[in-house]
């Protein structure tokens, strides 16, 4: 390390190596492409009239990535399910994709048991094992298999690239290995700018990460691309920072929370508000971020602008994501945490194991 200062960013109770596997993010997409790219996919008589993603937390967010990059690369309705339930038009003419790291996911597992009960058999599973895996032998359905002992929050690109291949590979993602190039082409570059060895002065990571030590953090995204990247990041932080976070996006928060904002005595000195804000965002959007932000420092209350350079597609998101990955864990290294605990996870896990067995999956 550069100085004694630096080292404070480097998490001491790291259980899992969640640092290292940060640093090694671009690797990890070029490796999640060649798995990607040797799984032999369904064979599809048509069409798809449309695309869903059906997961939870790390592995859920990636169909919202997917469908955020619709606009862009795929010109069908792409729908994101993170729930027990699965609609019923979703039917045999939508392509579904069943994401879970570790293929034991309930909510996962229960949905795709009611699409398997209504016959769905266009189904692509994605998970690094488990009972997904066993499902996919049962029912003979595609399996593109993942590196195991990994949290799903440091897997982010295993669990995505999968989706983005078998979409091009079938026809359905224009541009997709050009796309792919171009986001670890972006990811690299962001390593260089914040990685560990870069000092706090120069490193947009680290003094983020100072400036909302101690506070609640209150993430906002413009617009659906940054709105997915302001998940991530509330998500991110919890989990690895382990601290209370709350995301919005705009312009719908500017008809609802502009005005709860009125009233924010008591917590004005615990929040700080961050707004993901992209280059690419002109006009009317712009405005409303605007006047809102004017509300929250209006109050007292600190606001850090985080400009996200890009078009706002893929390659942009995923920038972005990697960005407030690296916070997350310097934040981590600053509360003296370990990035890789989750015990409030498992014990919520623990509750409904029971429910697994009752789904009878396998019989």
């Amino acid at each position: 390390m550069d100085s004694d200062k630096d080292s404070r960013f480097i998490p001491v109770n790291d259980t899992c190596n969640m640092l290292e596997m940060t640093l090694s993010f671009p690797e990890q997409l070029e490796e999640a492409y060649q798995i990607a790219e040797k799984q032999e996919l369904i064979k599809i008589n048509h069409i798809p009239s449309s695309i869903a993603t059906i997961g939870m937390g790390g592995s859920g967010i990636c169909g919202n990535i997917v469908a955020t990059s619709a606009i862009e690369n795929i010109k069908m309705p792409v729908f994101s399910f993170r729930d027990y339930t699965v609609p019923e038009y979703i039917d045999d003419k939508c392509l579904v994709f069943a994401i879970s790291y570790s293929g034991n996911t309930i909510e996962t597992l229960t949905s795709l048991k009611a699409l398997l009960d209504r016959s769905l058999r266009n189904i692509i599973i994605i998970s690094s094992g488990g009972i997904l895996e066993q499902v996919s032998q049962k029912f003979n359905l595609p399996h593109i298999k993942i590196p195991a002992g990994r949290p799903p929050r440091a897997s982010l690109g295993y669990l995505l690239i999968p989706i983005i291949v078998s979409l091009g590979k079938l026809g359905l993602f224009n541009r997709y290995e050009d796309t792919i190039k171009e986001v670890i082409k972006e990811v690299e570059a962001l390593r260089t700018d914040v990685n560990a060895d870069i000092p706090v002065e120069n490193n947009i990571a680290k003094d983020v990460a100072i400036q909302i030590k101690g506070k609640l953090p209150i993430v906002y995204g413009t617009g659906e691309a940054m709105g997915v990247v302001a998940e991530r990041w509330a998500g991110q932080f919890q989990e690895n920072a382990k601290v209370l976070t709350f995301n919005r996006t705009f312009p719908e928060l500017c008809h609802n929370q502009a005005i709860g904002w009125e009233d924010a005595s008591g917590i004005t000195d615990k929040c700080v508000v961050i707004s993901l804000e992209g280059e690419w965002e002109k006009g009317a959007k712009v405005e409303q971020r605007g006047a809102l932000l004017d509300i929250v420092k209006g109050k007292g209350i600190p606001v850090l602008h985080i400009n996200i350079t890009g078009d706002g597609g893929l390659p942009a998101i995923i920038r972005a994501i990697y960005l407030g990955d690296f916070i997350s864990i310097y934040l981590s290294a600053l509360n003296n945490v370990d990035p890789c605990s989750i015990g409030g996870i498992n014990s919520v896990k623990e509750r409904i194991a029971p429910y697994i067995d009752k789904l009878n999956l396998l019989s």
